[in-house]
């Protein structure tokens, strides 16, 4: 009897997992601690902002496909939504809990918590329903969605106070528009290359220990064209390194976590970065 349970389990879990994409969370989780460890929050406030990152995550990959729903049933339609896996009354129904949940998370650590989650609800439904097919403010929109998750985790009172700890939030930013620029690549933009140039070495301008994995990151396609003599833009535009980018997320705020003496914890986001990298080989982006 415990198979056929466990069976029916996986059979309803298994199309949420997708619908969420659940392989990037990760990078979620941490970028909220991160801000928490900076802020040098208690370890109660940590677990439920961490929380509230993960959530707001789901909730954002969810209300993707949503926005999506019509493109997908001609581009993806073995995703969970476009496929009737799933209702689409009730992935949004699921969504918007995730989104109060996570706000309720942010409100019980405070005010300047709150403000911050709700300028990263903002940031989710401008991407997905205002500016993603926008040339300019996809990314700008995108982007914000990073920084308000690791400002989460530290409040806006103290980034008043300390505005230097806005410069791991725009080093998370400008990733995210080095990430936006090589996913042009799925459609041959080649002028795109040179724009991942630019945000790679803003991101690295603002945040030094991010440098040599970001520098890995931008040279590695570089090398697989070397060896395999493919087109750059078939490397860094295709789907699976894009999505590399994002669970590497983890890995450049352990990287910075390791510059700040912060050795234990730093450990503790790459564990996080490697269930990110086993979750993406489980469920690959699609």
């Amino acid at each position: 009897m415990i198979p056929i349970y466990r069976h029916k389990i996986i059979v309803l879990i298994l199309p949420w997992l997708q619908f969420f994409r659940i392989s990037g969370m990760p990078s979620a989780l941490t970028g909220s601690l991160l801000g928490c460890i900076l802020a040098e929050l208690p370890l109660s406030s940590c677990i439920l902002l961490g929380l509230a990152g993960a959530f707001f995550y789901c909730a954002g990959m969810g209300l993707n496909d949503i926005a999506d729903l019509n493109r997908d049933r001609v581009r993806r339609p073995d995703r969970p939504l476009p496929s009737g896996i799933l209702g689409l009354k009730q992935a949004l129904l699921v969504c918007l809990c995730l989104c109060l949940i996570s706000l309720g998370l942010a409100a019980i650590c405070g005010l300047s918590h709150f403000l911050m989650a709700l300028g990263l609800l903002v940031s989710i439904f401008s991407y997905n329903f205002y500016f993603k097919s926008h040339q300019l403010f996809s990314g700008l929109s995108m982007g914000l969605c990073r920084f308000f998750n690791y400002s989460m985790g530290i409040g806006l009172f103290l980034l008043m106070e300390q505005p230097i700890l806005l410069l791991p939030g725009l080093g998370l930013f400008f990733h995210v528009q080095y990430i936006m620029e090589c996913s042009k690549g799925e459609d041959g933009i080649k002028k795109s290359q040179a724009k991942c140039v630019i945000m790679l070495t803003l991101s690295s301008m603002c945040l030094a220990p991010f440098s040599l994995m970001l520098g890995f990151l931008w040279f590695m396609p570089n090398l697989v064209l070397l060896l395999g003599k493919k087109d750059i833009n078939s490397v860094i535009g295709s789907i699976h390194f894009v999505s590399l980018l994002v669970t590497a997320f983890s890995a450049l705020e352990a990287f910075f976590l390791f510059s700040l003496s912060h050795h234990a914890i730093g450990v503790v986001f790459l564990l996080i970065f490697l269930s990110s990298l086993m979750l993406k080989k489980k469920f690959p982006a699609g």
